[in-house]
């Protein structure tokens, strides 16, 4: 009995549960909000801009119904509008999958997923979407817009904002976004008109009032009207946390740091956790040196929103200032890499390149900002980056016009300085410039003043600014390498090597000061030493991308095989894989060994990870057009187009594709397309010759031509290609005049060979020793002119004289590989002692050249050197399989050395070409010679 108790105890006390469960559910069901109730106040709460309250609601409402597609739609909004773009995209996303309707979702989704930072994704996923209806199409559209302003395809952007307002002329998010473009454009009274317009019309209209009081603050400096507005915005809608931010972030550049600590008070009663919020809170610890804790918002809202631009940007410049530069250097470059156009994540980058001496890093990622209108700012970053890279020239111009940008900033260019240099006065500017370098406690004055020096070679005063650089950076290997450089232009080789050794002991992986050395060994003959520098500083750091492709270039100019240095290239690619510049060196070292299924494999590879790279995407096209695959190369050119269709590169690439095609019309207009979008481009005239020629029309490509010497007057480029074009047409008189005209201009020795090339061409050969003659008198060292004289005697057939000319080249330039490559095979033409000599002289000074190795062979063959000779023939075969020429060499070696078999062997191949090999008459007389011997 007392057991049956016990045993049922059990079985009653899970029933009592269970009644218990059913009861709850029961009161549940009878006593709760039915989903109309519930749908019915969220809808309240939106309407009264009460997100948390409505997030509340929707989410019991979808516990009653998970699918209920209306729901994740409000959801979404709730959970954008209370600023979380995360939650926001995943419920917007299943509304869509639940089939709420796309005109309504869309545009939300679209908003989402640009507060999450994905401007590419908005245009993959809905840059062609037609949604039939006008106001949501409006939407989409301003969207789309935002994400090709985003991403700095400001054509696209207008494009997308043009097509919005053709739907609704008045629509107020299309005004303000249409204003925005033309505030970028540098038409901020254009802007203010159209913002003030639509102002007449909606006065309340927040979004207007929030950008009209940007515009004041950023295009006009009045910063009191500015927020002034802002204010006014914020009194209509409490909670426009831009507006908020606005208001912070003036407060906080005024220095006004309590007024920004209220405001971010208040934002904070509002909308406390939303990223906004955070955001301002982490600005706040920034500004206020207390880095931790700016640390940790910001890590915080890279969990939300990993690809935000903003969050990366200030993430960064918070590890710089810390001096954590990898750290820096990752996010920074994310940001680059998802907003290419964003000038201030691309000015940070730099400083961080700069800050961890890689001038050549800083330098590429300035690019496409010095392509456009740089800023003094970034002008003066670019300038210090040439200087360290040995380009005081660059340095100079680039100081200047930092000056003329900002002529009030002292500290930053030296404005004064500078401008009373370009007038020549150089003793007032030097003492005005070392008194500001001396007041400076920063580097860049110390740098444009040592420039300027160098610039106009006063090495003594350089290597005295540069000591004082040095005593306000005791550490720093930069002032050590800045005078071993100017010792060697001083020709003090012994104290740029002490020099180069100091910044070395200063920082060990310093490439500069390494490569200062490197150059030294070279010019001592010394290339195992110049090679054994760079493996030091990779075994202190292994995944040193620019001691690896310096590396690289060392062995190759030593000879060392295509598969060692394609490693160090693949090595550099793998440490790296987001290195651009590693990526690009790949690609043009598997080009140039004529690897074209390589080369268009690591572009592949390269577009893959570096996506909107406008270099890497170029050689992708080219790769792909060399392929033969037009169709992708037009896809990849007509995506740099997309990416950025303010420059000249793809337009060029398509024109380069419709010329493969066949299809000149549509070349021309790509290539001229080019010059509308860079009207100085030299490529883009060029194109457009070559393409009227083609279809001759020589008067319109000298129209062409002299549209360019308009454009660039001081440039030779445009007079060389009018005198071109004439000597093409045998109109030798106005080419003569044309190249003349280059003379005085750039490029002025190239000028001259062309002239020299007319005059002779027109049947004037006492005239055109009369200028050889005059040229060399003036240009004593003009080493180009003199190899073209000596290819001119040679193509004369005038042996002796060709020889002279190219000794005359050697007697300034012992070393110069292309003049004893040709004195070589002039001796061994002409029976002449020597030849040997001369040839292995050409090989040793450029190693690792087919045509300098295939000289030599043939002087081997020709010295009875046959094993010699035909041992290194095979390698100049191996290493240019596709110049038939060297195979019909290795032929005529093996048939001198009496191998009839392995000449014929060689032969073979060539036979089958048939007349579609230009030496098949000499094939002919080889077969017959061999057959009938």
């Amino acid at each position: 009995m007392g057991q049956e108790g016990q045993a049922a105890r059990p079985a009653l006390r899970r029933a009592g549960w269970a009644a218990l469960a059913l009861a709850a559910a029961l009161a549940a069901g009878c006593g709760g909000k039915s989903e109309a109730e519930l749908m019915t106040s969220a809808k309240a709460y939106l309407e009264k801009r009460d997100p948390k309250a409505a997030t509340i609601q929707l989410k019991n409402l979808l516990e009653k119904n998970p699918q209920s597609a209306e729901a994740r739609f409000l959801l979404g909004q709730a959970l954008l509008d209370g600023g979380d773009p995360v939650g926001a995209e995943v419920e917007l996303r299943r509304a869509l999958e639940y089939r709420h309707p796309e005109a309504a979702v869309i545009p939300a989704r679209a908003r989402a997923l640009l507060a999450l930072g994905q401007p590419r994704k908005v245009i993959d996923d809905y840059g062609q979407t037609d949604l039939n209806d006008p106001k949501a199409d409006v939407e989409l559209q301003v969207a789309l817009a935002r994400a090709y302003a985003t991403l700095g395809t400001n054509d696209e952007a207008q494009a997308a904002v043009d097509k919005a307002l053709g739907m609704s002329a008045g629509h107020a998010s299309a005004v303000v976004m249409d204003a925005k473009l033309k505030a970028v454009a540098g038409n901020v009274d254009g802007a203010l008109a159209a913002i003030d317009g639509l102002l007449q019309r909606a006065p309340e209209n927040t979004d207007a009032l929030q950008f009209k009081a940007d515009l004041l603050l950023h295009g006009k400096g009045d910063r009191p009207g500015a927020l002034a507005l802002y204010r006014k915005a914020l009194a209509i809608r409490g909670d426009l946390v831009e507006a908020h931010g606005a208001v912070f972030s003036v407060l906080l550049a005024d220095k006004d740091n309590a007024g920004a600590g209220k405001q971010l008070e208040e934002l904070r009663k509002i909308r406390p956790t939303h990223p906004h919020t955070r955001y301002m809170e982490a600005q706040f610890a920034f500004a206020s040196r207390d880095y931790k804790k700016a640390q940790e918002q910001l890590q915080a809202l890279l969990r939300m929103a990993p690809d935000s631009v903003r969050v990366l940007q200030l993430a960064g410049a918070v590890e710089l200032q810390q001096g954590a530069l990898p750290q820096a250097e990752t996010l920074l470059a994310r940001a680059v890499q998802h907003a290419p156009g964003s000038v201030d994540a691309r000015r940070l980058l730099a400083e961080v390149y700069l800050r961890s001496r890689q001038p050549a890093k800083a330098l590429a990622t300035l690019k496409p900002l010095l392509e456009r209108k740089p800023s003094a700012e970034v002008l003066a970053l670019a300038a210090q980056a040439y200087l360290l890279e040995g380009d005081a020239k660059a340095a100079e111009q680039m100081f200047v016009k930092a000056a003329q940008i900002k002529p009030d900033d002292k500290r930053l260019n030296a404005a004064v300085a500078l401008s009373q240099l370009g007038r020549g006065n150089p003793d007032a500017a030097f003492g005005e410039l070392q008194k500001l370098a001396a007041a400076d406690e920063g580097r860049s004055v110390d740098m444009a003043l040592i420039s300027a020096r160098i610039q106009r070679r006063e090495f003594d005063g350089a290597l005295k600014a540069i000591d004082a650089l040095e005593r306000k950076q005791a550490d720093s290997p930069i002032p050590a390498v800045l005078r071993g450089r100017v010792l060697a232009m001083k020709k003090d080789f012994a104290g740029a090597r002490k020099a180069f050794e100091a910044a070395v002991a200063r920082d060990a992986k310093y490439l500069p000061a390494v490569a200062g050395l490197a150059a030294l060994d070279l010019q001592d003959k010394q290339p195992a030493a110049a090679q054994q520098r760079f493996e030091a500083v990779l075994k202190l750091d292994p995944k040193n991308v620019p001691a690896l492709l310096a590396l690289a270039e060392l062995k190759q100019r030593a000879g060392a095989g295509s598969a060692d240095v394609g490693k160090l290239f693949a090595d550099a690619v793998r440490v790296n894989p987001n290195d651009a510049q590693a990526r690009l060196a790949q690609i043009d070292f598997l080009t140039r060994a004529q690897d074209a299924k390589g080369a268009l494999s690591a572009a592949q590879a390269a577009a893959a990870a570096l996506p909107t790279n406008l270099d890497i995407l170029d050689r992708l096209g080219r790769a792909q057009l060399a392929a033969g695959d037009r169709e992708q190369a037009k896809s990849s050119f007509a995506k740099i187009v997309s990416l950025r269709p303010d420059a000249a590169v793809g337009h060029l690439g398509l024109a380069t594709t419709h010329m493969a095609s066949g299809d000149a019309d549509s070349a021309e207009r790509s290539a001229r397309k080019a010059i509308e979008k860079e009207p100085d481009s030299v490529a883009g005239h060029r194109m457009v010759i070559a393409i009227q020629l083609r279809q001759k029309q020589p008067q319109k490509a000298i129209e062409t031509a002299r549209q360019l010497q308009k454009r660039r007057p001081d440039d030779g480029v445009g007079f060389l290609a009018e005198g071109e074009i004439e000597a093409s047409q045998k109109h030798w008189d106005p080419a003569i005049a044309a190249f003349r005209n280059a003379l005085g201009k750039t490029d002025a020795s190239t000028a001259a060979t062309r002239l020299h090339a007319a005059l002779l061409g027109s049947q004037r050969p006492p005239e055109a020793q009369r200028f050889a003659d005059s040229w060399l008198k003036d240009h004593p060292t003009d080493a180009a002119f003199r190899l073209y004289l000596g290819d001119a005697a040679l193509a004369m057939n005038d042996l002796p004289a060709a020889e002279a000319r190219y000794q005359d080249v050697l007697q300034r330039q012992p070393d110069n590989a292309i003049a004893l490559n040709n004195v070589a095979w002039l001796k061994m033409r002409q029976k002449k002692p020597g030849a040997l000599e001369f040839a292995e002289r050409a090989v040793a000074a450029a190693p690792n050249q087919p045509a300098l190795m295939d000289t030599l062979a043939m002087v081997l063959s020709a010295e009875r050197q046959h094993p010699r000779a035909i041992e290194l023939q095979k390698q100049v075969v191996a290493q240019a399989p596709q110049v038939q020429g060297f195979r019909l060499n290795l032929a005529k070696i093996y048939l001198e050395a009496g191998d009839k078999k392995q000449a014929r062997t060689e032969l073979e191949p060539l036979v089958k070409l048939g007349k579609d090999f230009v030496g098949h008459a000499e094939v002919a007389q080889l077969v017959k010679k061999i057959e009938g011997g």
